[in-house]
């Protein structure tokens, strides 16, 4: 029975090859669709999740109640071994601290940002197989460092790593006791060194704490008994302004947006975007399927009246029919599989990812096939079952009656999904062009950045700074703490403030301590990067005292301290609790410019004035800033090189563009738009194909009827109008169904930025008038040709 139902069914395909094609297209870049997002949907959800004991691993972090948007993924570095110790149900812990500086390997030396300190326990809480060493005393002594397997081929070629010394910043030297599998690239941290902090704990103050839960030992019980130890051993800890949680490794990814975070989190939804687009891509190419199948029924109509007559039952039919679409699906899935291998590589550039496609992997695709081709053939199987053979064989079965609403339905689905996907396209990409070309209130063009991590290049910062200076193709030059956009979506390293007449003790309750993002800079600072101020003066060399009495704010840090206008806080004084509590003076206040994100509004931002000798200013790192002219820039930058080797031979050259660095903020935001504009225009394509072959049979069905009404005298116009005017109704309804759809969806998205476009009906319209031309062309080069045709052929039709 089986292999009677599918040969007819090849046959069936076979014979019609122009439906066959339409639909086993349309079908194969519906499922590589869906596939390719898919797999990109499973990496992201799969974050973390390869270590054993994922489910039981959890980070403690440190909630600031006074200002939530404070809370840190640091605790104090003594935390780790104390919990272990102490709290029933840990079974593990580890303290991991990210670090970096300039690695040393015999002859090879590079700046390095992943490298990492860690004690024993790390091997114990996750999952890290390593290819040559010793888990269990790898990192058991102090000075030692494991690598990962790229690492060791940079640094080692072809030798054994294995004994072999490498130096961080000329002063640690740790011995290589372990090579480690390369981390997965959804690990939300990565590292390539991962060295032992025994001995080195006096370095820092934090660190990140995991803890390794006993199985089924519930969190909640470890979190009520954690404020009972911290005081145990510091009783001054505030926690009931600065409680510890636990979170679950498994929610870093999508839930954790903490200050101190290790590398930028995902956004979950954009996870709940991603799949609706590859449902909705899959779901108009199952719309095509019983479209054209539900078209095709009255060719097919003898076939079951026949069989019906023969003996057939409805259940035998449905098997046949669902059989039909099975073999179709599935020899879609051959051709969507093939699609996504070579769309693979494309697919991977344009979401910066390494998806590859695993044989135990294929389970999923199959599955979504399987459902697709009952899904899809259901209902041509259920209606072409029905027919009754009698009133088939007569000729008097009405086939239209219900069809037609259904096709008519699946043809406004298919253009509404595709009109929303194309409106949105074009909103994301406005908004992007938004971003790009909104003024930031400073110039971010031609601006070279220098990172300067040596503690001894950085006391010479101000000599290089001179000297570059005089090229003439570098413009200005600024040393700063940090450079807009550098530091991330929201803000500046911050530091306590408050008003000279609140009482100290107030901090505890929140009303005198605030925390404002502070930027330390030179007196060149505001003027290389363009920052215009609106009252005040600059920082000055001629004011001795501006070093360490005096400020510069923004406009928005003078509606913190509520002071009615720039003007009026030019005099004013703030104090600082990492200063020594002495008063700061305001000399000036700037326009507010953009440090950070557009997804946010302009905080409050203080400038302090940096001391090059001293080097008072907080952080690891100084910033060269060079605004260059733009004539023959690679000159310039050969010459910069050169000047970099003569002033630090020891270290690298690295720098980056603020232009470029600006716009990583907003990768998210492109990687959407871009999936949203390819994966849109398929879904009209396949739109489009599956009206094409609708068409088709609806025109073929009219021929007779085309052929009267042009020996009646219908022009080509008219006959080209009836056949395209309920298609292009169709579209009509579909734009009135799409438009608040799209319009609900898109503000929603925009409220993710502080600064946004409006959404104009324009954007709706245009998505709207492009899915109807290509409806448009679509049907009338079938209406044309039918109406072109010779007539007497046409009533020779039938």
């Amino acid at each position: 029975m089986f292999k009677n139902y599918f040969k007819i069914a090849l046959r069936n395909l076979l014979r019609h090859k122009g439906y066959t094609f339409i639909n086993v297209s349309g079908l194969a870049i519906g499922m590589a669709c869906c596939w390719l997002i898919l797999l990109l949907v499973y990496d992201e959800l799969m974050y973390d999740r390869f270590h054993e004991h994922a489910s039981n691993i959890y980070r403690l972090v440190t909630l600031n109640k006074l200002y939530p948007e404070f809370s840190h993924t640091l605790t104090g570095t003594g935390h780790a071994g104390r919990l272990i110790g102490d709290l029933p149900g840990v079974a593990a812990g580890t303290r991991i601290i990210p670090s970096g500086g300039l690695v040393r390997c015999g002859d090879k030396r590079f700046n390095e940002e992943r490298f990492f300190f860690a004690d024993s326990g790390v091997f114990k809480v996750f999952t890290l197989p390593l290819l040559a060493g010793n888990s269990r005393t790898a990192l058991a002594q102090a000075n030692a460092v494991v690598i990962t397997e790229e690492t060791a081929k940079k640094y080692f070629g072809a030798d054994d790593p294995l004994g072999g010394t490498i130096t961080l910043d000329d002063s640690l030297h740790f011995t290589v006791t372990g090579v480690l599998k390369n981390i997965p690239h959804n690990s939300h941290f990565k590292f390539d060194f991962l060295a032992s902090l025994m001995g080195a704990e006096k370095r820092f103050e934090t660190a990140l704490t995991y803890l390794l839960l006993e199985p089924d030992f519930p969190p909640m019980e470890v979190e009520r008994r954690l404020p009972e130890l911290i005081r145990k051993y510091q009783p001054e800890a505030n926690l009931e302004n600065f409680p510890f949680r636990l979170q679950a490794l498994a929610e870093i990814h999508f839930y954790s947006h903490l200050q101190g975070e290790i590398s930028p989190n995902g956004n979950v939804a954009y996870i709940y975007i991603f799949s609706a687009v590859a449902i909705l891509v899959l779901l108009i190419a199952c719309c095509n399927f019983m479209n054209l199948a539900t078209a095709k029924s009255a060719q097919r109509a003898g076939e079951v009246g026949m069989r019906k007559v023969l003996g057939a039952n409805r259940r035998q039919l449905v098997a046949q029919f669902l059989g039909e679409s099975l073999v179709l699906s599935f020899i879609a899935f051959g051709f969507a599989l093939a699609l996504v291998e070579a769309a693979l590589p494309w697919f991977n550039a344009l979401v910066d990812k390494k998806l590859a496609i695993r044989h135990d992997h294929l389970l999923m695709p199959l599955l979504m096939s399987l459902v697709t081709g009952l899904g899809a053939g259901c209902y041509p199987a259920l209606f072409l079952s029905r027919f009754q053979a009698a009133p088939v064989l007569q000729g008097k079965l009405n086939l239209q009656r219900g069809s037609h609403a259904l096709r008519k339905g699946l043809v406004v689905a298919q253009f509404a999904i595709s009109i929303i996907m194309a409106a949105a396209t074009l909103v994301i990409y406005r908004q992007l062009a938004y971003l790009r070309s909104k003024p930031l209130g400073f110039n971010k063009e031609q601006v070279v950045v220098l990172n300067i991590r040596d503690s001894v290049a950085q006391k010479k910062i101000a000599v290089l700074k001179s000297e570059l200076a005089q090229h003439p193709r570098i413009l200005a030059a600024t040393i700063s703490s940090t450079v807009p956009g550098r530091t991330g979506e929201k803000f500046l390293p911050s530091w306590h403030y408050r008003m000279p007449g609140d009482e100290e003790n107030k901090h505890e309750h929140g009303h005198a301590f605030e925390h404002v993002s502070t930027l330390f800079v030179d007196d060149d600072f505001l003027a290389a990067l363009e920052i215009e101020l609106t009252a005040g003066r600059n920082f000055s060399r001629d004011f001795p005292a501006d070093l360490a009495e005096t400020l510069i704010i923004n406009e928005a840090a003078v509606k913190k301290f509520e002071w009615r206008t720039p003007a009026a806080a030019i005099g004013q004084e703030i104090k600082s609790s990492e200063s020594g509590d002495r008063n700061l003076k305001v000399i000036g206040v700037t326009k507010d410019f953009h440090y950070a994100s557009l997804h946010n509004n302009v905080g409050p931002l203080i400038i302090r004035l940096i001391d090059h000798k001293a080097l008072t200013q907080p952080g690891e790192q100084m910033t060269l800033s060079l605004r260059l002219d733009a004539n023959d820039l690679r000159a310039t930058m050969a010459f910069l090189n050169a000047k970099w080797q003569a002033f630090d031979a020891d270290h690298p050259l690295e720098y980056f563009f603020l232009d470029e660095n600006f716009d990583q903020l907003y990768r998210a935001d492109q990687r959407l738009g871009r999936i949203f504009g390819y994966f849109s225009a398929l879904a009209i394509f396949i739109a489009g194909m599956g009206l094409f072959g609708l068409a088709s049979l609806t025109t073929a069905q009219r021929t007779k009827e085309v052929g009267i009404r042009k020996v009646l005298g219908a022009s080509v116009g008219g006959v080209v109008a009836l056949l395209s005017k309920d298609f292009v109704k169709l579209v009509l309804l579909a734009n009135l169904i799409a438009w608040p759809i799209a319009y609900y969806a898109m503000n929603r998205w925009l409220q993710n930025f502080a600064y946004r476009v409006n959404l104009s009906w324009w954007v709706f319209a245009l998505a709207g008038g492009v899915a109807l031309l290509i409806a448009l062309l679509t049907v009338s080069t079938q209406a044309i040709k039918a109406a072109l045709a010779n007539p007497v052929e046409a009533l020779r039709y039938e």
